[in-house]
């Protein structure tokens, strides 16, 4: 009994690392069970008892295998007979016949567009008659070029009306112009003399020669003054041009790049109050800002006297404006005389 049940046992080995193998591969009891059930659906029933049952089973399985795969082929044979024969009828290169429904699907969808565009063409037949014998392509050849034709001749409308409305516009413009011109007409002729006179001063009368009359004229006056206010009084008075002093002492020439700053201003303001003297026909006023801010005390007191004798002898109105307090007493000083009638100081503040 020990030894058939050791023998039983070792055999239950084997069998369990059967089973595995097998589950291992895919099969198992319950696979089993159902394969069975489905066959005896089928109409097939299995009595599988030993291995020789199992062996014939296989042996049958493999026959129906085979016979079918037989059916299977012929009938794959005849699915790319079908697919050739549909492939050619509907012009295809598909060689599997893949989406044949969808290429039927289209080909209905063109021979209905065939019979919109043939429905539309019948409209334009008696202006384009065509042979029903000719070949369609010609056709579209022919309505290509007939459609180019059609566009250029749109194109050539579309600039003709273009152009036409920049000719009327251009027109108006022209007429608006015109009218421009004949009121300016009067006004051109007027600033044409003026530009002939005007340059009829220029060229006889220049304001370089007009000044440089007026200067000479004006000389003695010029040298006068510049005696009085200049100081130290060096220099007796002008040289051959306006550039140039003649000194007391040896007679020499100094260019007034050569004398100090002060003298410099006093005979710039002896050119000013010589050329104001001079005038007739003016206001008899001096307007004066700040003239000797950057002149030295002598230079600036002799200046201020000679000011003040001007006020004398009541040829001119002064006014006189500085920035400089020191300066401002001194200029009251000097003509605190006139009395509160003549004279007046007014303070001026800036607003910040």
């Amino acid at each position: 009994t020990n030894r058939v049940l050791a023998e039983s046992l070792e055999q239950i080995k084997v069998l369990n690392s059967e089973i595995l193998a097998l589950e291992s591969q895919g099969f198992s009891v319950a696979k089993l069970e159902e394969i069975t059930n489905q066959l005896r659906e089928l109409g097939r029933p299995i009595n599988v008892r030993s291995r020789e049952d199992v062996s014939h089973l296989l042996e049958t399985i493999d026959q129906n295998i085979k016979d079918l795969t037989e059916t299977l082929e012929n009938h794959t044979r005849e699915s790319d007979e079908l697919r050739t024969v549909l492939s050619e009828s509907l012009g295809s290169t598909d060689p599997e016949g893949q989406d044949l429904e969808g290429k039927l699907t289209k080909l209905k969808e063109r021979l209905i567009e065939t019979a919109t565009i043939q429905e539309k063409l019948g409209r334009f037949s008696s202006s384009l008659p065509w042979p029903i014998e000719r070949p369609i392509v010609e056709l579209v050849v022919e309505a290509g070029s007939v459609r180019k034709v059609a566009g250029e001749l749109q194109a050539a409308i579309g600039k003709e009306q273009q152009a036409n409305a920049s000719y009327t516009a251009l027109t108006k413009r022209k007429d608006q112009i015109s009218k421009q011109l004949e009121k300016l007409l009067p006004q051109i002729k007027r600033y044409s003399k003026a530009n002939a006179v005007l340059t009829e001063l220029q060229k006889n009368y220049s304001l370089n020669s007009a000044m440089e009359t007026s200067l000479q004229e004006n000389r003695t006056a010029i040298e006068a003054i510049f005696s009085q206010i200049h100081s130290p009084a060096e220099f007796r008075g002008l040289g051959k041009n306006w550039s140039t002093l003649v000194r007391k002492m040896d007679k020499g020439v100094a260019k007034l790049t050569e004398i100090s700053t002060g003298q410099r201003a006093a005979f710039a303001l002896s050119v000013f109050l010589a050329q104001n003297a001079k005038l007739k026909v003016a206001p008899s006023v001096v307007l004066i800002d700040d003239p000797i801010a950057h002149i030295d005390d002598m230079n600036s007191l002799s200046f201020l006297d000679y000011l003040r004798e001007v006020a004398l002898k009541g040829q001119r109105q002064i006014y006189f404006s500085t920035a400089n307090e020191k300066l401002a007493d001194l200029f009251e000083r000097k003509f605190d005389f006139l009395g509160p009638e003549e004279f007046r100081r007014f303070n001026l503040v800036r607003n910040t």
